[in-house]
């Protein structure tokens, strides 16, 4: 358990606000007892990254990570469920959603997170998303994101608006 602790505090350095990069240890378990050595140990952490060059960065520093007892052996498994949702300047969707908010009478802020959602597929398939509508109580992907019942309308309504006006930019199906 000591070596884990040691890559535990490793690990929890890798976090870089200022680039987006924040690290959660969520589950350390190890040992069958309070005075029994730990012959297995292992820590489950997750780690929230902004961009691919970051996601690079943190699984380089986590591979050079090392323990002081040479009689342990560390196996990271870089499991990235998630790839980076990166905002793209001039998204014509998210610029279609703020003309749609402007027109409701809303100044819609963006925000951009190391998340773990579904979206992230989207994104990284080139296809513009948007993540979090909604989430107003907290914000998007906060740890105590919710949704106030009273919003849904008014989200719902904007995203017909902005709907509204992705249809009326497309050239017609026939003709």
């Amino acid at each position: 358990m000591h070596a884990l602790a040691e890559f535990v505090t490793a690990a929890v350095g890798v976090a870089d606000l200022s680039r987006g990069t924040s690290v959660n240890v969520g589950l350390i378990e190890g040992g069958s007892g309070s005075n029994v050595s730990a012959g297995r140990a292992s820590a489950t952490i997750d780690i929230r990254v902004e961009t691919a060059a970051e996601m690079e960065r943190v699984d380089r520093e986590l591979d050079a990570v090392g323990v002081s007892d040479p009689r342990v052996r560390l196996e990271i498994d870089h499991y990235w469920n998630r790839p980076p949702m990166t905002a793209q300047p001039g998204d014509p969707l998210l610029a279609l959603v703020r003309e749609a908010a402007h027109s409701m009478g809303l100044d819609l802020q963006d925000t951009s997170v190391g998340g773990a959602s579904d979206a992230n597929f989207v994104a990284a398939l080139g296809v513009p998303v948007l993540c979090g509508m909604g989430a107003v109580g907290g914000g998007a992907h906060a740890r105590g994101e919710f949704i106030y019942p009273d919003a849904v309308p008014l989200y719902t309504a904007l995203t017909a608006d902005a709907l509204s006006r992705l249809v009326d930019g497309l050239p017609p199906l026939h003709g």
